[in-house]
């Protein structure tokens, strides 16, 4: 943090570049090399205290790992990274990361339950923060508005 008080930026976006690095090695199959460019860069931003951005690389571990063929490590990448920001309270990730970790369980065949029930709260989540951006009531369109009502996110 002091670092990027400081101006001295360098390290950020090397660790971007080493991530889309990363992504190449994993298109090339080097699944291994990949994770470790990931989890280098990831660990960059965790020391840097962006925790929102580091909780929102498990979308990019969980892709590799989907890449690798590796269900097991995107489902436990995917529920990292929603743990994190749920315990940070960040909504703008959050709904597509549900939505990916449902997608993931799916493919692996896993409870319906669980599945819906993550798909329930990407649901909720999308209508708070539409509901949350709206600085007047009457900005919102009249089905939007309705939507809102029936599920208790508006009077």
């Amino acid at each position: 943090i002091q670092a990027l008080r400081a101006g001295e930026h360098s390290l950020l976006p090397e660790a971007w570049l080493t991530l889309e690095i990363g992504r190449l090695y994993a298109m090339k199959g080097a699944a291994e090399r990949a994770r470790e460019l990931w989890s280098g860069a990831r660990q960059v931003y965790v020391d840097a205290g962006l925790i929102m951005s580091a909780g929102s690389f498990a979308q990019g571990g969980a892709h590799l790992a989907f890449r690798a063929g590796d269900v097991r490590l995107e489902e436990a990448r995917l529920r990292e990274g929603l743990e994190v920001l749920e315990r940070i309270g960040e909504r703008g990730f959050y709904s597509t990361q549900a939505l990916m970790l449902a997608e993931c369980l799916y493919r692996r065949g896993a409870d319906d339950l669980e599945i819906e029930a993550l798909c329930a709260r990407a649901r909720e989540t999308t209508a708070a923060n539409t509901a949350a951006a709206a600085p007047r009531r009457e900005l919102l369109h009249a089905g939007v508005l309705k939507y809102l009502q029936e599920i208790g996110l508006a009077r």
